[in-house]
């Protein structure tokens, strides 16, 4: 949710940032943006691990990205939402930045009648009749029947019997959980250093120095959303049929080409007016491949890379590093903007082709293989090896 209140915030009118700064005490957004930023470091760990073990094997790539799903489609309703004519103004701010407390009680009511995560159950809570109950509700069938899942949960569960709690100090400890950790820490990182937040909240500035009208630039970064949004839709099957070092190297690639591009074609816009709409392809381009992979692959590789012991605690890791760096990218951008103009994206795409080397190198393939196989992949110095 704080993605999609700062996304309101960046489309609010300059009336209304002046009252803002005109006022002599912190400003009531701010002081609930703690708040609002550990429920969200929160719900993007335990969203994503929840879908993953609760749902079979065959669609747990899938389910794992509708998270992503999700966010894009609040984003792009904060983008609609906050236009000046209609509550992106003066007087209806506070009305824009308390609607997303709608989406929060629906989904507090859906919550009531959700089971509970059979893997947790059984794993850690040691209650193996009710995680059979839990299991037998969400698949419809009897626990006899449910061999795969069954034996996936006695496995996991003997491979944690030898351990203590993991906590935050034994997971960075461990061997072989401090290399997932660092590599889920390293998506998410890299998910916003691709300059993502800053594509789609600074798109409209971006528009208006082409030449476009303040109306123009705004369905314009709308059309952005738009498209973030159907990469979303798309990437659900993409995840469940595709390898994932695929996916993330191909978007990694589109991303890193279209920042370059945009970064050319805005320097030379002055030699030929007709780079803007090279500007506004490399901008969707960008959004594009972003969609495929940087954007949902982060928060559900965790799932796939953790066992059930320390899944919880390395999921959470890697949310914070992922609003740590959306925080520094918030706080810098606008005045590396300053500073270098559109070369700032270059920064963006030194970043990601870095993030690309990484993981080209030491990441495993995880489709179709269950945390526990993935263990003794990390076995090996940095899985070179194996990959």
């Amino acid at each position: 949710m704080p993605k999609v209140v700062f996304s309101s915030f960046q489309k609010m009118s300059k009336d209304k940032r002046d009252l803002l700064s005109s006022i002599n005490q912190p400003p009531t957004p701010l002081l609930g943006a703690p708040f609002r930023v550990t429920g969200a470091c929160i719900g993007s760990s335990v969203g994503p691990m929840y879908m993953m073990e609760s749902g079979p094997s065959n669609l747990r790539g899938a389910l794992g990205v509708l998270q992503q799903l999700g966010l894009c489609v609040g984003i792009l309703i904060a983008q609609i939402l906050g236009q000046k004519e209609i509550l992106g103004n003066a007087t209806n701010w506070p009305i824009l930045l308390s609607v997303y407390s709608c989406f929060i009680a629906v989904g507090l009511l859906i919550l009531l009648f959700c089971p509970e995560s059979p893997a947790y159950l059984y794993i850690k809570m040691g209650e193996y009749d009710k995680a059979f109950k839990e299991l037998e509700k969400l698949r419809g069938f009897p626990a006899a029947l449910l061999h795969g899942d069954v034996v996936l949960l006695r496995t996991e569960r003997k491979m944690n019997e030898s351990c203590s709690t993991w906590t935050i100090t034994r997971v960075f400890k461990d061997p072989l959980v401090r290399k997932p950790l660092f590599s889920v820490c390293i998506m998410h990182i890299g998910q916003q250093l691709c300059g993502i937040n800053a594509v789609i909240y600074y798109s409209t500035s971006t528009f208006l120095k082409i030449g476009m009208t303040y109306t123009q630039s705004q369905y314009g970064s709308i059309g952005a959303g738009l498209a973030n949004v159907v990469m979303a839709f798309v990437s659900v099957p993409l995840v469940n049929s595709c390898q994932r070092r695929i996916l993330i190297l191909v978007s990694i690639c589109s991303v890193a080409c279209s920042l370059i591009i945009l970064t050319i074609s805005m320097a030379l816009q002055s030699v030929s007016p007709a780079l803007s709409y090279v500007i506004i392809i490399s901008s969707l381009c960008f959004v594009l491949g972003y969609g495929i992979g940087l954007g949902p692959l982060p928060y559900m590789i965790g799932s796939e890379l953790f066992h059930q012991g320390p899944r919880a605690t390395g999921m959470g890791l890697g949310c914070l590093a992922n609003w740590s760096a959306n925080f520094i990218v918030a706080l810098t951008f606008p005045l590396l903007q300053q500073l270098l103009d559109q070369y700032v994206f270059l920064i963006f795409a030194t970043f990601t082709v870095f993030l690309g080397i990484y993981l080209y190198k030491y990441l495993p393939e995880t489709k179709d293989m269950n945390p526990v196989d993935l263990s003794s992949l990390f076995q090996s110095p940095l899985c070179e090896e194996k990959l």
